[in-house]
């Protein structure tokens, strides 16, 4: 590779890792995207979050790493946090970290609460071994922090921790959690803005992520939304498209969901059309877009077109 090349890939790293800062306004702004779901905000965010994830994997750590990151709970969330023990956590946000415990731990502050019921100080301490299969990737950026006295280690979003125990230190004052990163194959996660993370992390053009966004949506019930998005997919793509056909059915299946039973049997005919031009006598997806159609027609209570 030519040197000017190599410069600029260092450059670009260094520019995008400089921007995921605790401080920085794009990381805050992410991470409150992916804590109140916002699907709009995290699409718009997509090309970042995939180059994030591609430098993390770059930087990914070698070794095996044992790092701490504290937090204020509340009474209740901790009360269910104990219960929760032998069991996985699949974070929704990035995760900073430090090396080092009492970088961790100055976070916490000095306030020691009397209250039963006032928040909980925890001090997390996180085994990670690079060499387990299927997890996500995580790095020491303290080269390039903008705190780099704080040895941050960064965690992908979506890693997986299994919770391994809860203990009071009484000298402390604080509530010990150790948690171990484990591989996705452990924990199959079932929530489904999990699928809509992995979905904005992978692949490399915007079609399959516009119509896996949709299909999410749909998961979730947000119909309006998903409707939305295939529209705009299928504005974007030519005629002999291959997702075409597919995108058309999405979008019938979107708008029958919100009681327009009509428009959305006829798109999903329009579907079928195509589908009918492009695929082989007896294809599966032709079985599925005449069940759906059979389905809209109960939806609208016409049972003889259902029967025919």
């Amino acid at each position: 590779m030519p040197l000017f090349k190599i410069l600029n890939s260092i450059i670009l790293l260094i520019k995008l890792l400089n921007r995921i800062s605790k401080e920085s306004f794009l990381y805050r702004l992410l991470n409150k995207a992916l804590r109140v779901r916002n699907i709009d905000l995290l699409f718009l965010l997509r090309f970042f979050i995939h180059d994030l994830r591609t430098q993390l994997e770059q930087l990914k750590s070698s070794k095996a790493l044992r790092v701490f990151r504290a937090q204020l709970m509340s009474s209740e969330e901790f009360q269910i946090f104990q219960q929760s023990l032998g069991q996985y956590i699949s974070m929704n946000s990035f995760l900073s970290t430090s090396l080092n415990r009492n970088v961790a731990l100055f976070y916490l502050g000095n306030n020691v609460f009397d209250n039963e019921n006032a928040p909980k100080r925890l001090l997390f301490e996180i085994n990670a071994n690079p060499s387990v299969e299927f997890i996500k990737p995580f790095a020491n950026i303290s080269n390039f922090s903008n705190y780099p006295e704080e040895e941050e280690v960064f965690f992908m979003l979506g890693s997986v921790f299994r919770l391994e125990s809860i203990i009071f230190e009484p000298n402390e004052q604080i509530w010990t959690v150790e948690m171990t990163l484990c591989s996705d194959n452990e924990y199959q996660a079932k929530d489904v803005y999990e699928k809509i993370r992995n979905e904005l992390c992978g692949g490399d053009n915007e079609t399959p992520n516009l119509i896996h966004l949709g299909n999410a949506l749909d998961d979730m019930e947000q119909f309006d939304k998903a409707e939305k998005y295939f529209r705009g997919l299928l504005n974007k793509l030519p005629d002999e498209h291959p997702d075409k056909a597919n995108c058309i059915h999405k979008l019938g299946l979107a708008v029958n969901a919100q009681g327009d039973h009509q428009s959305g049997l006829e798109l999903l005919y329009k579907g079928l059309q195509i589908r009918l031009e492009t695929l082989p006598p007896g294809d599966e997806l032709l079985g599925n877009t005449y069940n759906r159609i059979r389905l809209v027609y109960e939806d609208k209570y016409d049972y003889q077109s259902a029967i025919e």
